[in-house]
């Protein structure tokens, strides 16, 4: 038996190497406004190479979670980290980048200090009744929503580097007598980040299909299957009304939950941290870095 292969979806990308060159190579896709929009993994073989870009931006990185979820500890880390699962079919859409609009591109190969450049043009689908404006709004708008469920995941990973930290911590004083108000400070401060976390995804997922199933999708699993709906499975027109409006809910959830994150780190780890100075304990919970507008100082 023999059977064909279709090649990739999307464009092929080729270029010559004579001699092994000194350095990584870089390959770049900047649209007409200069704005790098996706970068991809390059080879650097003697001969031809070829790389593909499936005609999309940069996808939204996925969060990793450090601890099990309360009450399950029989649930695994792999490399000290799990993937944050989110079991349903209408989410897999917003968790790719969305496609880039039809029009003019630049590909460029960096190889060590040199810079290489060849324009690329992006074609309509000859067969879609959307005109390049709807898609350029229907774009517009998903990738907006990217760029806020990368805000999510990155709330997400910050929360679950502390409750990692404060879980270590209480492992390792958890039999000192001199200790005991540490270990109860440190619990507090940890189911304060589980509420905060709380509103971000649920966290008693296992990693198991049929968590999806006990309880209701927080706002990450939302705002995925929102960008699915607009990137993914709107065709070539411009977000609906309704979806307008979700997305404007899911803004105003967003700006809460972030108020909450703030407070938790940049108002209750520090007064934490200012415990365990004023108790001789080393601060062993490390300083995320938090910048916003709305930071919540401490005097």
């Amino acid at each position: 038996m023999s059977a064909g292969r279709n090649p990739p979806y999307g464009a092929d990308i080729n270029y010559a190497i004579n001699n092994l060159p000194d350095g990584d190579a870089k390959l770049e896709i900047v649209s007409a406004a200069g704005d790098v929009i996706r970068t991809l993994e390059a080879t650097t073989r003697s001969g031809i190479n070829r790389v593909w870009w499936n005609l999309r931006h940069e996808d939204p990185p996925r969060a990793q979670l450090r601890v099990a979820p309360p009450g399950k500890p029989f649930v695994t880390l792999e490399d000290g980290w799990r993937p944050l699962r989110t079991w349903d079919l209408d989410l897999v859409g917003g968790q790719r980048g969305p496609r880039a609009v039809p029009g003019k591109y630049i590909v460029r190969l960096s190889i060590g200090d040199q810079t290489y450049e060849q324009a690329l043009t992006v074609l309509k689908d000859p067969y879609s009744t959307g005109t390049v404006d709807d898609i350029r709004t229907q774009v517009a708008t998903a990738l907006q929503m990217r760029d806020e469920m990368t805000e999510v995941v990155e709330m997400i990973d910050d929360i679950e580097w502390l409750r990692k930290q404060l879980e270590d911590l209480q492992a390792k004083y958890e039999d000192r007598e001199d200790a005991e108000q540490v270990v109860e400070a440190a619990k507090a401060l940890g189911l304060k980040a589980i509420d905060v976390e709380s509103n971000l995804f649920d966290v008693h997922l296992t990693g198991a299909r049929e968590d999806a199933f006990r309880t209701p999708m927080k706002l990450y699993g939302r705002m995925n299957a929102l960008a699915s709906d607009v990137g993914a499975n709107g065709a070539d027109f411009v977000p609906t009304t309704q979806q307008v409006e979700v997305h404007r809910q899911f803004q105003g959830q967003l700006a809460e939950y972030r108020q909450l994150y703030l407070t938790l780190m940049n108002s209750d780890r520090p007064e934490f941290l200012r415990l365990l100075r004023e108790l001789g304990f080393p601060d062993v919970i490390s300083a995320l870095p938090v910048s916003n507008e709305d930071v919540v100082t401490q005097p």
